[in-house]
């Protein structure tokens, strides 16, 4: 919407705003206009999320975006940005998914992001990963904050989960996600 020149609409204040989607400057021309410069395509692309960033910022929306599955420490947007709280991905042994991006310019926190089941289409259910999974916990944990803490702003989320996230020495920013110890610290 913000592309097309339209704002999304207003969110709610308890709303937390996840995005999965990265942008680097490796990416291919779309078809549909393959005479554009390479270059030019991603300078807009990233003109459309800035524009749609400042806009939940100045609303006071909690921003939380995906860390990306490249096993890499290249800043990826909008996960790189400031004010926005970058997700990477945990194993079910607490260690960093070996295909989660990783680095204190792109992660705030990590969260599980392999092995978890999920709805499929047809009635069917899926084993999935990546940090766009991981990336959902986290907004959870965001819209349970903002039920008990109306006002909360982005730094002060953050602060909360890094109260409460299980340490770990693996470039995973404060840690994983504890949900309850966050939300028992914060929620008194």
């Amino acid at each position: 919407e913000v592309r097309a020149g339209r704002h999304p609409r207003r969110p709610h204040p308890s709303e937390a705003t996840p995005t999965s989607m990265t942008t680097t400057t490796q990416r291919r021309t779309p078809d549909h206009i393959a005479g554009a410069p390479r270059h030019h395509l991603v300078f807009e692309e990233m003109q459309s999320v800035l524009a749609a960033r400042s806009f939940w910022l100045i609303l006071g929306v909690i921003t939380i975006a995906a860390a990306g599955n490249a096993s890499s420490g290249v800043n990826v947007f909008p996960a790189s940005y400031s004010q926005t709280t970058g997700v990477a991905s945990t194993s079910d042994l607490d260690a960093r998914s070996k295909f989660s991006n990783y680095g204190s310019s792109i992660v705030t926190l990590a969260a599980p992001g392999e092995k978890l089941i999920t709805t499929y289409p047809g009635s069917h259910y899926a084993a999935v990963w990546g940090t766009s999974f991981s990336s959902g916990f986290v907004s959870g944990t965001a819209a349970m904050l903002l039920q008990w803490v109306p006002s909360m702003k982005q730094g002060d989320f953050e602060n909360a989960l890094a109260t409460g996230a299980k340490k770990l020495n693996q470039d995973v920013g404060q840690g994983r996600l504890d949900v309850y110890t966050t939300l028992q610290k914060k929620v008194k």
